[in-house]
């Protein structure tokens, strides 16, 4: 005989969760899991996180920008200055979403 499943949503504290209880035939036991939502989302780690897809972007931008120019032929690197101001500002932003994981925790 299969087992019977039995789903009761409830709210606490403001957030929805499902109860679900097994039910054994022929057992004494029945088992409770509850499913918790997934937490919401921190937007200062969105922020960040975004910000440091973009410093990534430009930085990989300005090397291609560069290998480009030598491969036409160009005089020299035209793009040292730029690659090396997207390189700091990735390292920043990369900076800045560790420390935010150290003292947010998420």
């Amino acid at each position: 005989m299969p087992a019977r499943r039995k789903s009761t949503p409830f709210t606490a504290r403001g957030t929805k969760r499902t109860i679900q209880s097994l039910a054994i035939p022929g057992l004494c036991v029945i088992l409770t899991l509850m499913a918790f939502p997934a937490p919401a989302a921190c937007i200062e780690k969105e922020k960040l996180m975004a910000a440091f897809a973009k410093a990534v972007s430009d930085h990989h931008r300005m090397q291609s920008d560069q290998l480009a120019a030598v491969l036409r032929g160009d005089d020299g690197f035209p793009f040292e200055a730029e690659i090396a101001a997207a390189a700091l500002a990735r390292q920043q932003a990369k900076y800045a979403v560790l420390a935010h994981r150290e003292t947010h925790g998420c």
